[in-house]
């Protein structure tokens, strides 16, 4: 049992009066360490809830102020910071891998694969990789090599058709990173100052952060090993504050109005426009849903010690935020039923 429990709540709404409450019965019946919320408006933040603790034990409290791995939810990050560059015409997102790498010796069947496809998971990019190859080198130094890899080898999947994948993303910032010159951890880093997020980081939490557990058990240790790889960083990698995470998400529904300075417009056309008419793109899924009163982007994150997940309703104005700092059996389908709650609590209808 956890025996140090905190909360934090912003503008206060009797609406979402329940909400501590349904947040408490998940931690007991899924053993979630501590476990933040947040509805978002292009406003800002309506409503943010905190509770728990940084470890399964309860010393130490949980609050706004500590760090939530993004984990997946680092691909829209990534796939922004490309569409800045294409906006800017530094990437052409229709141009072949094979020109944009003239270095590589690419695959024949590699040659009609751009970077758009990359983004909507569309590459034919696997998840199959020599670890080994990036042994004792530096982020960029592995994302170079983890191109190059891809790229000189068969597909692993069918190019056009969805696959999830990682190493896609990874390409994309490979791609990011060679127009510029930087490294994608740079490319991020000013991507989320243009937005005014400083509180953030790469690869784990870091000490007095909520510690990662799997199925609610205390991880031995955070390092070395207790993270994605660091080759995935930009598909994978980031960390932020909550209140960091809803202002990321704040200047999405800006987008969606005409009102973001920040947010390239291309990025926005090409989620409500996916390559092929698919369901993915720009590092978020699609899906229609009543409650969202159409069209909504959402996408999960974890490196199986963490949890996050975000919903995203333009029509309505809304976004609905929950991190973790665990994961395992039933933590997905907890973490769905508080957005359910938080739908629910917002606008007053409908659920998931």
């Amino acid at each position: 049992m956890i025996s140090a429990l905190f909360s934090t709540l912003l503008l206060p709404a009797a609406k979402y009066s329940e909400i501590p409450t349904k947040v408490q019965e998940q931690m007991h019946a899924v053993k979630l360490p501590a476990v933040g919320v947040a509805v978002v408006t292009s406003k800002g933040v309506e409503y943010m809830f905190v509770r728990g603790a940084l470890m399964m034990d309860g010393s130490v409290a949980a609050t706004e102020k500590n760090m939530w791995h993004m984990g997946s939810c680092t691909k829209s990050m990534t796939a922004m910071v490309v569409a800045r560059l294409a906006e800017q015409g530094k990437i052409d997102l229709d141009i072949p891998l094979d020109k944009v790498f003239p270095e590589f010796k690419v695959h024949e069947k590699y040659k009609i694969v751009t970077t758009r496809h990359l983004l909507a998971h569309l590459g034919g990019i696997g998840q199959k990789f020599d670890y080994s190859l990036t042994r004792g080198k530096t982020v960029p130094e592995q994302v170079q090599i983890a191109a190059k890899y891809f790229l000189e080898n068969a597909p692993q999947a069918e190019i056009g058709k969805y696959e999830y994948a990682n190493f896609g993303i990874v390409i994309a910032g490979a791609v990011a990173a060679k127009v510029t010159g930087k490294p994608i951890e740079d490319l991020l880093s000013e991507q989320f100052a243009s937005m005014g997020i400083k509180e953030f980081g790469f690869g784990p939490c870091g000490e007095g952060q909520p510690w990662p557990h799997k199925d609610g058990v205390p991880t031995k240790s955070r390092i070395p090993g207790h993270d994605n790889p660091a080759v995935i960083t930009c598909a994978g990698r980031v960390h932020m504050t909550l209140p960091e995470w809803a202002k990321y998400i704040q200047e999405h529904l800006k987008a969606f109005k005409g009102e973001s300075k920040v947010v390239p417009q291309l990025y926005i056309k090409e989620m409500l426009n996916p390559p092929l008419k698919t369901y993915y793109s720009m590092g978020w899924a699609i899906a229609p849903r009543s409650w969202a009163g159409g069209v909504a982007f959402n996408h999960t994150g974890s490196n199986t010690m963490n949890y996050c997940s975000v919903w995203i309703a333009p029509a309505r104005d809304k976004a609905y935020l929950v991190v973790t700092n665990t994961a395992g059996e039933g933590v997905a389908d907890s973490v769905d039923l508080l957005v359910s709650e938080l739908v629910k609590a917002s606008q007053s209808f409908g659920s998931m």
